[in-house]
């Protein structure tokens, strides 16, 4: 897409690619969960490696949570150990 701007003479536009990859889990999903990624950390980053490989700037995120306390767990997890092998890319 930025390429085929860049062709077009409005390469100095600036706009975000966003993606959302379906629910998220950092670690083992539960049982019967909707969880379109999920496993270990390095997993999980992988896979949303790919996204940004595309293009991808920004990533719209919902996890996998049965209460309160389990999607603030996620968030946290995801904030520990996901975002930051994606912030090196």
């Amino acid at each position: 897409i930025m390429q085929a701007a860049d062709e077009a003479g409005r390469g100095d536009h600036h706009f975000d690619i966003g993606f959302r990859p379906g629910r998220v889990y950092v670690g083992a999903a539960p049982e019967g969960s909707k969880a379109a990624i999920s496993g270990s950390p390095d997993a999980v980053a992988a896979s949303l490696r790919k996204a940004v490989a595309a293009g991808a700037n920004v990533l719209h995120l919902a996890f996998v949570h049965r209460s309160l306390e389990e999607l603030l767990d996620q968030m946290d997890a995801f904030g520990r150990d996901v975002a930051p092998q994606l912030a090196s890319d």
